[in-house]
């Protein structure tokens, strides 16, 4: 339950109990959320993304990995993206659960629904 501003990071990043993040997001690593709000886009370098819960954010841009491009997984468990998601490395799948959604459309990527 926590507010943050811009955030930065080398690893993984769990942000849970309705957290807020209100600024700039970098992240080179995993994100597993549940019940939090980002506020502005997401910029990460990561195979899989778990947004769980009640998660909203916004645009989300998927960077691809340079040294060894594979495979990119976007979890929507009951939450919502109100953007676009971006695959930069045009590998990505956005797996959409338990009624999630996304405002915007998928780029370099398919949407696949369970």
């Amino acid at each position: 339950n926590v507010s943050l501003n811009d955030v930065k990071v080398n690893g993984e990043m769990s942000l849970s109990e309705s957290s807020i993040v209100n600024g700039k997001v970098k992240i080179n690593g995993s994100l597993i959320t549940s019940s939090a709000k980002f506020e502005k886009p997401i910029f990460i370098t990561s195979s899989k993304i778990q947004l769980n819960e009640g998660t909203v954010t916004k645009d989300i841009y998927v960077i691809k990995h340079s040294l060894d491009p594979k495979e990119e997984f976007v979890y929507i468990d009951n939450s919502m993206v109100d953007g676009n998601i971006t695959f930069e490395s045009k590998l990505g799948k956005v797996i959409l659960l338990n009624g999630s959604k996304i405002s915007g459309k998928v780029y370099g990527g398919k949407i696949l629904i369970n």
